[in-house]
């Protein structure tokens, strides 16, 4: 079941990464990006927040994003 949700979580995640080529929206250099934030994972899939954390570093662990933090209070970016 675990693994479902992650599956479904990067689905949406190339979801919200067409809209944003769609749309333009990039990052400082230029590189298409998306901001998904855990507490919207923990919403969408009705989840606790270590569960999405989880979910979010299992997506890492295999390679499929990467992730950058920014400054204090903005969500970080996700590279597909």
């Amino acid at each position: 079941m675990f693994k479902n949700k992650i599956y479904n979580l990067y689905e949406n995640m190339i979801s919200l990464f067409k809209c944003s080529v769609k749309n333009n929206f990039t990052d400082s250099k230029g590189k298409i990006c998306i901001i998904y934030t855990r507490e919207r994972i923990m919403k969408e899939f009705g989840i606790s927040k270590p569960t999405a954390i989880k979910m979010v570093k299992e997506l890492k662990n295999l390679e499929l994003i990467e992730e950058k933090r920014q400054w204090f209070g903005n969500p970080n970016l996700i590279y597909l």
